[in-house]
């Protein structure tokens, strides 16, 4: 729900350099919602080519959006290049397994690139923990609820931590 989007996002710093990416971002609906932040650009990863077009059409209709660098990428999540600039990540369980094991790998090499605090939202997070539990690099700084059947959980990332972490990861 919108609502329960816009409190995550209000934990986490969505103003000034913030580079938000989405990973499964299907219609769009996430990469409108952060692109009403005054962030420094928006992306969405998404595999479905027909998404990525229905995703474009919401966004031409979105309203109150104040982010004007927003693409989405028709792009397999293994495979796509983590941007060193990225700083928010937001993922609504969308891949399991050794897609998801790529995409950890994928943060934790742009963050030895470029040294900076990665912030992540995950609902459903049950499949995120069982990879992340042992790393040791990705701090789990919030857990709750909404509905009885979702979850949410944030993480956060930092160069210091993936030193820290290494044996572990």
């Amino acid at each position: 729900p919108y609502l329960v989007l816009d409190q995550l996002l209000g934990k986490v710093e969505m103003t000034g350099d913030c580079v938000f990416l989405d990973y499964g971002s299907a219609m769009g609906r996430v990469v409108a919602v952060a692109a009403t932040h005054p962030i420094r650009r928006a992306i969405g990863v998404e595999l479905s080519h027909e998404m990525v077009l229905i995703a474009q059409q919401n966004l031409r209709q979105a309203r109150s959006v104040v982010c004007r660098d927003i693409q989405f990428v028709e792009q397999n999540a293994a495979d796509f290049v983590l941007p060193d600039d990225v700083s928010v990540i937001h993922f609504y369980n969308p891949f399991l397994g050794g897609t998801l094991a790529r995409v950890v790998d994928r943060i934790r090499d742009s963050i030895r690139r470029q040294p900076r605090t990665v912030q992540i939202i995950f609902v459903n997070h049950d499949h995120f923990d069982r990879i992340v539990g042992n790393f040791g690099w990705i701090r789990k700084t919030f857990e709750g609820r909404f509905y009885p059947e979702y979850s949410v959980a944030m993480y956060e990332a930092t160069a210091r931590s993936i030193e820290s972490g290494k044996a572990n990861s």
